[in-house]
Formats: structure tokens, sequence, C-alpha cells
């Protein structure tokens, strides 16, 4: 079980996508919301197995990215 965990959502305002990480039990969900505001979720696990399109790939590793850098701005090891 994950505990104290909460929701990632990450905007992408060039074309109004949105990726969502949210806990699921033991896993995490990954939705991701294109720009016509239609919404599909995997497990994280999903993606681990058997790979995941292009576009949700870049923004997840865009997300990582970012919030990498806000927990080393406040020397917190990720």
């Amino acid at each position: 079980m994950l505990s104290d965990a909460c929701a990632l959502q990450v905007n992408f305002f060039e074309d109004h996508t949105k990726v969502v990480l949210s806990p699921d039990g033991q896993d995490y969900l990954v939705t991701y919301i294109n720009s016509q505001r239609q919404a599909v979720s995997y497990r994280l696990l999903q993606f681990r197995h058997f790979g995941c399109h292009a576009d949700i790939a870049q923004r997840l590793a865009y997300a990582r990215r970012e919030l990498e850098n806000i927990i080393n701005v406040t020397g917190q090891a990720v």
C-alpha cells in the first residue's frame, strides 16, 4: 500500500495535454488527457512491461526531470 501519497498533475500549456500520476493500491495510475480532453488511464506497471506511446513517454520524462529539479533545489535526494 502506498501511504501518504498524493497525486501529481503536469499541464502542458502548448497543446493543453495533461499527465496525472496518482496512487492506486500497490501501483500508480497514469492518466493522460489529450488536447481533445479525452482521458485514458494506465497502471504504471503496464508501461514497465509493455511500454507506452511516445507522446506519453516524453511527457512523463519531462515531468520526472522537473520534479527532480524541484527536489534538488530543496536539497533532498531523489
